[in-house]
């Protein structure tokens, strides 16, 4: 069930931010595919995982056909993700096509998944249930709030 993270409580924010700081220990950067069309939010969530502390390489893809792309290419060009940050209204597929085509390769069906978006609708809620979604991140308007995504980005991907 995709728990959701949408202006955290400080209580949640100070144990958010507890892990993430025990994740800093890392050697290998973390391989990040990020499917997000906005380039200001792709901005944001680089700034977020930089100020947890996380070390990453960042696979970026603006809309459907580069995202189908960008996994012709995982496990021989580019490594299999440790974390899919997707956003849930990427021009060229719609949501639920996106995460069949992501989680049917077999280097991302196990890799934690973090929906994005800047929807409520209760529709998409009701679906992304079925994608073994780790989390369901609303898009916050304030900055400080946006930063919690770096957070909950290291409390959910393994140490190494």
């Amino acid at each position: 069930m995709a728990r959701r993270c949408t202006r955290c409580r400080p209580r949640q924010t100070a144990r958010l931010l507890l892990l993430a700081q025990s994740a800093k220990v890392r050697s290998v950067p973390l391989s990040v595919f990020l499917a997000e069309d906005y380039a200001p939010d792709v901005l944001l969530i680089h700034r977020a995982l930089r100020e947890h502390g996380l070390e990453f390489e960042m696979f970026v893809a603006e809309d459907g056909d580069k995202v189908i792309a960008l996994l012709d290419r995982v496990g021989r060009e580019i490594p299999g993700p440790d974390v899919l940050l997707l956003d849930l209204n990427l021009p060229g597929m719609n949501g639920p096509d996106l995460f069949r085509r992501v989680r049917s390769h077999p280097l991302c069906s196990n890799a934690p998944l973090i929906v994005m978006t800047s929807s409520d609708a209760p529709r998409d809620l009701a679906w992304v249930r079925e994608f073994d979604v780790s989390y369901y991140f609303e898009k916050p308007p304030r900055l400080n709030e946006f930063m919690h995504l770096g957070a909950l980005v290291a409390t959910l991907v393994p140490k190494r």
